[in-house]
């Protein structure tokens, strides 16, 4: 296995964080006009100190800044071997390198401006009917937004079809939790259904969670992220802190995560060989749908139900990070190590790339790297209801008991590039 010892890079940015104390009217608008209003500039330093969602996503973006500034230190070696070898450096020695899209999750960015501390409510339905796009045709907003009180939001009718199964409106619900410093947003959509009575489905979703004052969780509709920043006094601002260790994964596009209970095919004849219509008819809906369980859930993402503040937040773990195997990407860091797993979609495989900071520990690094085990990893699995699952099994098991059955090969190869 190749190791680079490299060296770190001195890296600064301009945020700064703390949280203050805790505080209901409903106020709404839509369709219509109102006076214009100044908008919210983005980028102050004491966004990072609001104790409201918007302080919240301003903490989010900064840990993501600060993973991103470790990432791009960790692979600085890359460019020197490409201004030193321009024409050949895929094959050159010490050249590691691989793509990860960090929270690139879109309902952060549309749901930023939500705040109690920084501005009115006029202000913020100014921002967003000023900004032509999903919430406004630029002049006048084309959805209902709503404070419903003091830390809590919504946008309702918003336009839009997700897979071609839904009503062609979304909701949305923003949620901040000021004695925790806890963010929760989520994108729902109700399922077109003949038969089925459904739940609305979750389209895409944001939390953040501060777990002390060195550690916060942060998950996606396919990420999930714990970070770790050394310790330091209450009041130190995070930008002046440093990251102690983080873990990260991102479920793959398209494949039916392993944390995902299949629909279960109901049976379609009763105990005289009659048919059941309700039951044909249902099945043949959820066939039709392919991505969705009777509860709501999707295959390819998380959801309401996979919620982190429906668990015990205090009690997260990089174990939480990595429970579902069916990984696009998964990114051990500690102490200047750097160990990343990532699934080639070309090659259709995983590829592992590990990199050390010059002084870092090398004993550390088999306990890293058997924190993402290669062999767990299922890549992207095809997505089947519970009766085909069940039906593969079987085959399997057969197959694994006859006489030509053969012990899988779990050989772990080390990779030189990626398109992960």
């Amino acid at each position: 296995m190749r190791m680079k010892k490299i060296a770190a890079l001195t890296l600064s940015l301009v945020m700064c964080m703390s949280v203050v104390g805790c505080g209901t009217k409903k106020e709404e608008s839509s369709e219509e006009s109102a006076a214009p209003v100044s908008t919210i500039q983005a980028g102050s330093d004491n966004e990072n100190q609001q104790n409201d969602y918007r302080g919240g996503v301003m903490r989010t973006l900064t840990l993501k800044n600060m993973i991103l500034d470790v990432m791009d230190g960790m692979k600085q070696n890359n460019g020197v071997v490409r201004s030193e070898n321009p024409n050949s450096y895929w094959t050159t020695d010490g050249y590691q390198d691989f793509v990860s899209t960090l929270l690139d999750n879109s309902i952060i960015e549309d749901t930023q401006w939500f705040n109690e501390e920084e501005t009115d409510w006029d202000t913020i339905l100014s921002q967003y009917r000023s900004q032509t796009g999903k919430f406004s045709d630029g002049e006048n907003l084309t959805c209902t937004i709503t404070r419903n009180e003091k830390d809590d939001y919504s946008i309702s009718g918003v336009a839009g079809t997700w897979e071609n199964i839904t009503s062609g409106y979304y909701d949305y619900r923003m949620l901040y939790d000021c004695d925790k410093d806890w963010c929760k947003a989520y994108q729902e959509t109700d399922v077109n259904s003949s038969y089925t009575v459904m739940p609305e489905i979750t389209t895409q979703m944001f939390e953040y969670a501060r777990i002390n004052n060195d550690t916060f969780a942060i998950q996606t509709s396919r990420e999930r992220l714990l970070v770790v920043l050394n310790p330091a006094d209450s009041d130190t601002l995070i930008s002046g802190r440093t990251i102690k260790e983080f873990y990260y994964s991102k479920l793959t596009q398209d494949g039916q995560r392993t944390t995902f209970t299949p629909y279960e095919e109901l049976e379609e004849k009763d105990s005289r060989g009659e048919i059941i219509v309700e039951n044909e008819a249902k099945n043949k809906e959820f066939q039709q749908w392919g991505v969705l369980n009777e509860n709501g859930d999707i295959a390819t993402m998380y959801g309401v139900n996979d919620s982190m503040f429906l668990g015990a937040v205090n009690n997260m773990n990089y174990d939480w990070v990595f429970e579902d195997k069916d990984l696009q990407q998964g990114i051990v860091y500690k102490d200047g190590i750097l160990i990343v797993t990532t699934y080639n979609k070309l090659s259709t495989d995983y590829e592992r790339f590990e990199y050390s900071l010059v002084g870092s520990d090398d004993a550390l690094i088999p306990q890293l790297e058997s924190i993402v085990q290669l062999k767990e990893l299922v890549g992207e699995q095809e997505i089947k209801t519970k009766k085909a699952e069940e039906k593969q099994t079987e085959d399997s098991s057969e197959t694994e008991t006859g006489e030509d059955a053969q012990p899988a090969d779990t050989t772990e190869t080390e990779a030189t590039d990626s398109e992960g």
